[in-house]
C-alpha cells in the first residue's frame, strides 16, 4: 500500500494464513478448541421450555 500526501510513505505487513484443523477434509474455519455441543444442548432445551410455557399460557387464555 502506498500513502500519498503530505504523510506519504510505504506500509508493509505480514501475516499468515493458517490452515483447517480438519485434515483431510475441506472446512472454511480453523477449530477454536471450544466444544459448543453443551452450548447448543442448552439453548434447545431452553427453545423446548419457552415453547412448552408459551403453549401452556395459550392453552389457559382460550
Amino acid at each position: 500500500m502506498t500513502l500519498t500526501g503530505a504523510q506519504s510513505g510505504a506500509v508493509t505487513i505480514s501475516f499468515e494464513v493458517t490452515g483447517a484443523a480438519v485434515s483431510g477434509g475441506d472446512a472454511s474455519l480453523a477449530s477454536t478448541g471450544a466444544d459448543s455441543m453443551p452450548a447448543l444442548s442448552l439453548g434447545a432445551l431452553l427453545l423446548l421450555l419457552g415453547l412448552g410455557v408459551a403453549l401452556v399460557a395459550r392453552r389457559r387464555r382460550v
